[in-house]
Parts: C-alpha cells; sequence; structure tokens
C-alpha cells in the first residue's frame, strides 16, 4: 500500500468532507485515511490506484486537488472555509 496526501481546494464544510469521501471510498484500491477541509491523505494499491488518477477524480468531482508535499497555509484554509463558494453552504 501507498499513502498519498492531498490539497483540495473546493472544499468549504463537513458536506464537502462527505462528498470527498464518498469520491475516495468509491475508487478500487483506494481507502481514505482523513478526509478534512481542504485536505485528504489516503492508503492506496499503487496496482490499482495512481495519485494522478485519484486528483484526476477529485477534479471531476468539482474538487481540484494536487499532491501534497508542504501544508497549506492556515491563512489559506480560514479563506477557503469562509467564502461559501461551495454547492453545500454557498
Amino acid at each position: 500500500m501507498g499513502i498519498a496526501k492531498f490539497a483540495i481546494d473546493g472544499m468549504h464544510c463537513n458536506g464537502c468532507v462527505r462528498s470527498v469521501s464518498e469520491v475516495l471510498s468509491a475508487l478500487p484500491g483506494v481507502i481514505p485515511r482523513s478526509v478534512e477541509v481542504g485536505s485528504a491523505e489516503v492508503d492506496y494499491d499503487p496496482a490499482v490506484a495512481s495519485s494522478i488518477g485519484i486528483a484526476a477524480a477529485l477534479s471531476k468531482a468539482g474538487y481540484p486537488a494536487r499532491s501534497r508535499i508542504a501544508p497549506l497555509p492556515v491563512s489559506t484554509l480560514a479563506k477557503k472555509a469562509g467564502s461559501g463558494g461551495c454547492g453545500c453552504c454557498g
């Protein structure tokens, strides 16, 4: 198993967290470890899934994602959380 971390845009509330969790859970070979507003960490089977494919699935679902090397600044997450731009809260 591999571990992948993602920074995810477009997440603003717990509804977004649920949606992203559902997308991740539906992907073959992917097991979500943690999903929070702005980020996710997953276990994945490299023989079945890739971090690029996981990011593409999230982006297709309306949550643009990229591999996370360094955490997003707290100010960025707070700004995103308060913008109300998702379908759930805004």
